[in-house]
């Protein structure tokens, strides 16, 4: 009869044991690389979101005004896009002091900050993102271009420039 001996067993069981150690430490490694990726990729498409709303609303602006201080910009518009199906909603872009949260709110009526009153339930309002370190939007001398520059933490700054189409 053939069988192993004590020997081999132990140095079959140690190689195992050195393959399974190397196989479990790749898988983890494999994981955290995945959850790296995954988390700058979920980044990468909350800044386009971000960007492609107010992009939108900007080319399709009626009327396009803004406050600038050194850091932010509290955007006024009338424009042609709408989150909420409001026909030429007026928009504002703001950024408030909780948290630097980047704030957009659409109305069916024409609003200013700070919301009076009687404005609130007009006023649908989104909290963009949080972090926001500037936000600033200027326009052109000829008022047909608009340059807008979002810098949030922890993320790569995002700055566009759009047409004016519409603007009175």
């Amino acid at each position: 009869m053939k069988a192993f001996t004590l020997v081999e067993m132990l140095v079959s069981v140690v190689i195992l044991g050195i393959m399974t150690f190397f196989v479990s430490t790749t898988i983890t490694q494999t994981k955290k690389n995945f959850s790296a990726v995954k988390k700058d990729i979920n980044s990468k498409l909350k800044t386009d979101r971000i960007s492609q709303v107010l992009y939108e609303d900007i080319i399709k602006s009626s009327q396009l005004t803004s406050t600038n201080s050194k850091k932010y910009t509290i955007l006024y518009l009338k424009t042609k896009n709408s989150i909420y199906d409001i026909k030429e909603p007026f928009v504002i872009w703001y950024v408030s002091k909780e948290k630097k949260s980047l704030i957009r709110i659409e109305s069916s009526k024409r609003i200013t900050m700070p919301l009076k009153q009687e404005d609130i339930p007009y006023a649908l309002s989104d909290k963009v993102t949080e972090n926001c370190e500037n936000f600033l939007v200027y326009k052109s001398k000829d008022s047909k271009y608009a340059l807008a520059f979002i810098d949030i933490k922890k993320q790569k700054p995002v700055i566009f420039e759009a047409k004016i189409f519409n603007q009175l």
